[in-house]
Order: structure tokens, then C-alpha cells, then sequence
């Protein structure tokens, strides 16, 4: 229990509408709780889970008015499923971005039930300092329009859509926009709006925050509003591809897609997410989907009690209207459009997707994109013409289209895997035009099973002598590249092998360790970590294996 301010959410003010204010679309009613100095401060609650912001300044309590059984529309009142929002920002999530958190809850105001309503985060200053770090006060936040500034000013954004594209060449522009913009985390959001084919967006409905003081704070946008996406019979699924705001998200893309370096990258982020597992594939959007709806299955029963007949005489109901559109979406909706998108992207002038279709990976002859590789396997990579490839995560291709022959290899057969290995392979014309990017890590051997931290050194006389000792418990030998700390300190391993039984020292200071211990056993691999100490007070450990699976997380 908390004090906190509550006002309306939701048109309430700062654009034309009063969706809330003059109940003109809607009798539920949306709020925003603050919690702020004049109450009880920050609420402090892990509201949504672990892996997300522990205190908050703002929470939105969503009535969900748009497509909804309150809503004066009856197209939109029949096509009431209570997810689409929710739905938007989990995409963004589920991509690798900054979307809002949320989740369902009933909702009783003085001891009355007011219905069904989604509880989520609002990307705000205090939203951004959560989780892109930083203070409140070093964050820009634009809300639906370059004018409407919530904190800070506008004119880093303003400079970064004055800046061209063409000048001084493709590739130095190219590089300029990125000092400014997180370009794939950009084109992420992009593709999220462009798969949800949102119609109410983006001539509003978006948030943009940046970190004036970070050197990596760039801006991003956030998915906010997202209620007009997946034909829901007002908004079609109309190619919002098309569109170009200016000063809007897709002003901005429309300028830079004739960019080849921005339009290299936004195939390489296609590829990513709408082939093989990636979140715009028809099953796996159908789970993000499923979670959701499965979620509030019997809570939309309340609803249909309490707000059912707002709108008609016959109640809408879980058992009709609200199933059959959840049945829809997922038998109508989703299975094509991936490929709906696809067609939108290969039909542009120049074409937003390359026609050279990128190489595709096997492990011992079955086909793999990425995960478990038993020690010694091979990889084979098939395409139609010739492919280059790299096994540290570098790019085949250089800026402007030459091959990254330092790092670089041409494929002339299988690979055998003896180290986990981030594969990054393209396919290369002879004319040199070059694929999208593929790109999947192989994790090798049984790192998540048999490495295991059996000593570590927090707090010794001379601070820089920290270390931690890990062995191998296994019967096998190890190789440790990519293993990763990602709590406590900051290390990914390298080519580091560890015999079966044996150990190996991550440590502070390598120079000073080695002058501390002099005799140690011959052939026990000493490394020096990348970044970080190991609090006096104790701290949580994690480390992972190269797939990002956790091995070992434990407080000391």
C-alpha cells in the first residue's frame, strides 16, 4: 500500500478527442497513478517481474476503450479481444527494444467492480533511467509530436532529422545518423509497426527518449497506444510502409531507406525477425499472441458482466464475440502476414529486402539455425552463390560493399565446431551485391552443465586481487568462448580451453595476480576480466553460456 495522485489517462488533455474527460467514446474510464514527493514518493514493486523496473513514478491503469465493447463503434465493439496494446509493446519486447511492460488486473474503485484493465509502464524520463540508465533529468522525451516535449528539449531530435544522407558520402552519413539514432533498435520498431500494420500511427501514438549525457544515448522510440493494429475493421491492415510524417518515424525512414548502408541494415533486421525463430514468424507471433488472450480467459467473463451491455441491450460476451475474434486474428491474421509484409518490403524501388536470398546453416547435415552443437560437429552453410562468413560476430561485409577479408572467409565447405562460434555469413554476387545478414550463435560442448564457480576472492588485503576460480566438473574438455558474466562483474570469454576436472582463474589485475601467486600449477589458464569489481558487500553472481542461458546466479 502506497499514497499516490490519480488523473484521467487517455486524451484527456493534450490533444483534441476527450476520451475520457468528456465520455464521449467512452463511459470506462483510464487513470494514470503518480507517485510522486507530495505522496508517499516512488513506488518500489517488482509490478511485472524480475527482469523489470523495481520502482516506479508513473503506472497507467488501461480501460482499453478502443476496439473494446465500450466503444460507441459497433465494427470496433465486435472486434473487443483486449490485447492489441498489450500485444504492441510485448512485439517490441520480444525483439529486443524498450516496450511497456504490462498486465491484466480487475480493477474496484471504492469497493466497486469497474471491469477488466491492463496495468503498464509509461515511457517516460523515469522509464528510460530504469532500464537505459541514468537520472530522470538526463533524458529528452518527445510524445507524439517534435513540439510536444514532456522533458527536456527537442533539439538533438530536431538536428537529427536535418542531417543528410547522402552527404558527405553514404557511408560517413551513415555514420553521423548513428551518433544520434540507435539505428537497429530504430528499424526494430519500424518492423513491429509495419507487421501490426498500426493505421492509427505515426502522426501520433509514439515516444521517443535519448540521454543527453551518455555517450551511447541515442534516441529511441517506444510503442505507446498501439489499440488500430491488426485489421481490426476501422484501421485495415493498410501497407504503412507507405507512410512518411515528417518528423515522424517514418519521415525519418523514408529519408535514409536510399541510403545502401541504412537499407543493408533494415534487411539484416528483416532477416532477423521474419525468418526462422524470429518474433514475426507465424508461430511464434501466435504464442505472443495466445500468452495473452490465455491470460485474461476467464477475467473477460467480469468484463462482459460489468460493461457487456453498455453498448447494447444482448451483452458481449467471453463465449461469442470476444473467442470468435481471438479465433480470427489467429486463423485469418496471423498466418499470412508475414508474408503480406515480406511482398510490401521486395516490391519497393529499390527493394527494402534483397532479392539474394542469405545462406542457410546445418548442423551434421539437419538443418539448424543456432543452439546446441555437440563438440566436434560440422556446419554447413548452402546457398547459390558464393558465401562469406565470419565465427566471431563480425560482419562479412565492409561500409560500402567490400568483403571483410581480415576476418572474413570464403565458405568452401563444412565447419567443425570445437568453440561455441557466433556465425555471421552472407551470400556475395559475382556483380557484388550482397544478402541479407545471417547470423546465429552455436553453443558447443557441455559448458551449462559441467562449468561451475568453486571459489571466488571478494575482499582481499590488496583490492585489485579479486578473483574467481571456475572448474570444470566434467569429463570432457571445455572451451569457454562466449561464456559471459553478465552480474557482478563484465567479462566474455574468449578461445579458453579448460581440461576435463580442471580450473581456470578470472581475476582483477593479471599482472598483480601472477606476481601473488608465482606458483601456480602449470597449465590453469589466468584471465583478466574485462570490466567491474566484486562489491566488498556482497553481490548477485550470474554468468551465462554462450545461448544466454543462465549457469550459475547466486548472492554472496
Amino acid at each position: 500500500q502506497i499514497n499516490c495522485g490519480i488523473r484521467m489517462q487517455g486524451g484527456a488533455g493534450e490533444f483534441s478527442g476527450g476520451t475520457t474527460l468528456n465520455r464521449w467514446k467512452s463511459y470506462k474510464l483510464s487513470f494514470r497513478l503518480n507517485f510522486r514527493g507530495a505522496y508517499d514518493g516512488k513506488l518500489e514493486h517488482p509490478l511485472f517481474g524480475p527482469d523489470a523496473a523495481q520502482t516506479y513514478d508513473t503506472i497507467v491503469l488501461d480501460c482499453r476503450p478502443q476496439n473494446s465493447w465500450v466503444h460507441p463503434d459497433s465494427t470496433q465493439r465486435l472486434h473487443g479481444e483486449y490485447v492489441r496494446d498489450q500485444v504492441s509493446s510485448d512485439l517490441q519486447l520480444a525483439m529486443g527494444g524498450y516496450g511497456c511492460h504490462g498486465r491484466p488486473l480487475h480493477l474496484y474503485l471504492n469497493g466497486m467492480y469497474w471491469g477488466l484493465y491492463w496495468m503498464h509502464e509509461r515511457p517516460d524520463d523515469a522509464f528510460a533511467a530504469s532500464y537505459m540508465g541514468g537520472e530522470e533529468d538526463d533524458y529528452d522525451v518527445i510524445k507524439h509530436d517534435v513540439s510536444n516535449v514532456i522533458s527536456g528539449d527537442n533539439a538533438d531530435y530536431i538536428a537529427m532529422f536535418a542531417l543528410s544522407a547522402t552527404s558527405p558520402d553514404a557511408i560517413t552519413a551513415f555514420e553521423n545518423l548513428s551518433q544520434k539514432l540507435d539505428v537497429a533498435d530504430f528499424i526494430d520498431y519500424l518492423l513491429a509497426n509495419f507487421y501490426l500494420g498500426n493505421g492509427d500511427w505515426d502522426h501520433k501514438n509514439w515516444y521517443a527518449t535519448r540521454n543527453r549525457f551518455d555517450p551511447d544515448g541515442r534516441w529511441r522510440w517506444h510503442m505507446w497506444d498501439g489499440e488500430h493494429v491488426m485489421d481490426d475493421g476501422t484501421y485495415t491492415p493498410e501497407d504503412v510502409t507507405t507512410k512518411n510524417n515528417s518528423m515522424a518515424p517514418t519521415g525519418l525512414h523514408q529519408k535514409w531507406i536510399g541510403n545502401p548502408e541504412y537499407r543493408m541494415l533494415f534487411a539484416d533486421r528483416v532477416h532477423k525477425h521474419f525468418f526462422h525463430d524470429g518474433a514475426m514468424m507465424p508461430d511464434r507471433f501466435a504464442a505472443l499472441f495466445t500468452r495473452l488472450t490465455d491470460w485474461i480467459d476467464r477475467a473477460i467473463v467480469g468484463e462482459s458482466a460489468r460493461w457487456g451491455d453498455n453498448r447494447r441491450s444482448t451483452p458481449y460476451t467471453r463465449n461469442a464475440e470476444w473467442v470468435a475474434e481471438c479465433n480470427r486474428l489467429l486463423t485469418s491474421f496471423i498466418p499470412p502476414r508475414r508474408d503480406v509484409v515480406m511482398a510490401q518490403f521486395t516490391g519497393k524501388s529499390p527493394a527494402w529486402y534483397p532479392v539474394v536470398a542469405a545462406p542457410e546453416f546445418s548442423i551434421n547435415g539437419q538443418v539448424q539455425y543456432g543452439g546446441d552443437a555437440e563438440t566436434g560437429a560440422t556446419l554447413s552453410m548452402s546457398s547459390s552463390y558464393p558465401v562469406w562468413y565470419t565465427l566471431d560476430g563480425s560482419d562479412p561485409r565492409l561500409p560500402g560493399g567490400g568483403i571483410h577479408t581480415a576476418s572474413a572467409g570464403a565458405y568452401s565447405g563444412p565447419i567443425t565446431l570445437d568453440a561455441s562460434a557466433a556465425v555471421c555469413a552472407r551470400t556475395r554476387t559475382s556483380g557484388g551485391v550482397w544478402s541479407a545478414l545471417a547470423e546465429a550463435v552455436f553453443a558447443v560442448g557441455p559448458v551449462a552443465e559441467t562449468l561451475r564457480i568453486t571459489e571466488l576472492m571478494y575482499h582481499p588485503v590488496e583490492s585489485d586481487l579479486e578473483f574467481i576460480e571456475l572448474k570444470n566438473i566434467g569429463t570432457e574438455p571445455l572451451n569457454l568462448n562466449l561464456v559471459q558474466f553478465t552480474k557482478g562483474i563484465g567479462h566474455t570469454f574468449g578461445d579458453v580451453s579448460v581440461a576435463a576436472g580442471g580450473y581456470v582463474l578470472l581475476v582483477k589485475d593479471k599482472p598483480l595476480f601472477e606476481a601473488a601467486y608465482p606458483d601456480l600449477p602449470a597449465g590453469v589458464p589466468v584471465v583478466q576480466w574485462t570490466d567491474g569489481k566484486l562489491d566488498n558487500a556482497g553481490e548477485t553472481l550470474t554468468f551465462v553460456d554462450a545461448l544466454g542461458r543462465e549457469i550459475q546466479s547466486f548472492a554472496y
